[in-house]
């Protein structure tokens, strides 16, 4: 489901009160901030030179995917054993399992339904990056392993569980209810509705500034005070030889860069906006110009020594870019303000009578 406020987006702008129906103008700009956020992340992740685990997805619809990699500038998740993964069938001839943890397994049947669940961008996500799928998987077992280990303790024999139980039981009947008898028609929107949402958004739906980056990493041991200051000598010379006419930084990549997933490329780690960049390393890339050998940069893990190789500057995404994500947010949208509709016409109905000086009672006591 689209994340229609993201306060992270530079562009969302929260609009109107608490319980304030949005006007189609704050709607538009809230569908712009959507389109927005998936743009950046989409259109990149899906580009040829894309590192592994741009972004990660979790069992509620998204989670943040592992570790940094050590020899990584990229802010990455970094991958489990495929074996915690690998398909299992039951002596009993029940359907195979995908993955388990001790005791405890996943079937086939519960992967379809969180697949059917996770929005388009998360599923893409699971498709291209085998890390994600791991910790994905990783993270259902943990749920599946504590709720085991929480009933092997009578603990949803606790009246206070039972309570919550019965309550989230309500909401998802509610929900699911109030979902059927707000849908929209498959038809809308429309191409022309479509095209005015773009127009009107148009000029916020940036897809960022591409940076073509080759690197050598070179580990430092913390902890280890000679140690880093060895490795950080070897780093400026390593800059020098970089720097001076005819150099060629694949080569010296391949010699000398301890990065285990760039050196065969002669250290290209592919085309990535800033913000899938270490905070360590953004600063200096955003001042290099095309061609440019950056001076070490200090990591926890080691050095790095960047080079520029190109820059895509930020553009404004194409129609057909975001027609996806706008009409999932106009329907979004238009779903949320029938649902709202259908609500308020529940509470007109019918006669309603509510004693506020019994209930100012019951909240006021301590």
């Amino acid at each position: 489901m689209l994340d229609l406020e993201n306060k992270h987006c530079p562009i969302y702008q929260k609009e109107g009160g608490k319980g304030r129906r949005p006007s189609r103008k704050v709607a538009m700009t809230v569908v712009a901030a959507a389109v927005c956020v998936i743009v950046a992340g989409v259109a990149l992740t899906q580009k040829k030179h894309s590192p592994p685990a741009v972004a990660a997805v979790g069992s509620a619809a998204s989670a943040t995917a592992g570790n940094q990699a050590a020899s990584s500038v990229i802010a990455d998740a970094s991958p489990i054993s495929s074996a915690q993964a690998a398909d299992k069938t039951a002596a009993t001839g029940a359907a195979a399992s995908v993955a388990s943890l001790g005791t405890v397994t996943i079937s086939r049947q519960e992967v379809e339904q969180w697949l059917a669940a996770l929005p388009p961008e998360g599923r893409a996500a699971l498709q291209d990056k085998p890390e994600v799928r791991e910790q994905w998987m990783r993270e259902h077992l943990a749920e599946k392993a504590l709720a085991a280990e929480a009933r092997s303790k009578n603990w949803d024999r606790r009246p206070e569980v039972i309570s919550a139980e019965r309550e989230a039981d309500q909401q998802i009947l509610l929900r699911s209810y109030l979902d059927a008898v707000s849908q929209v028609p498959q038809t809308y929107p429309s191409a022309e509705e479509i095209s005015a949402a773009y127009e009107q958004a148009k000029g916020k739906l940036q897809v960022p500034a591409r940076y073509h980056l080759r690197q050598i990493y070179l580990a430092a041991p913390s902890g280890d005070a000679a140690a880093v200051a060895s490795v950080r000598k070897q780093a400026a010379a390593l800059v020098v030889k970089a720097r001076a006419g005819g150099a060629d930084f694949a080569e010296l990549a391949r010699q000398f860069s301890q990065d285990a997933q760039s050196v065969a490329k002669g250290g290209d780690i592919g085309e990535l906006p800033l913000q899938q960049l270490t905070p360590e390393v953004r600063g200096s890339v955003a001042a290099l110009g095309k061609g440019d050998v950056s001076d070490p940069i200090e990591s926890a893990e080691g050095f790095h020594i960047i080079k520029l190789e190109d820059v895509q500057p930020a553009r404004t995404a194409t129609l057909e870019e975001v027609t996806p994500q706008l009409r999932a947010a106009l329907r979004q949208q238009r779903q949320r303000q029938q649902a709202q509709d259908y609500l308020a016409h529940l509470t007109t109905a019918s006669p309603l009578n509510i004693d506020d000086a019994a209930l100012t009672n019951m909240v006021t006591q301590p």
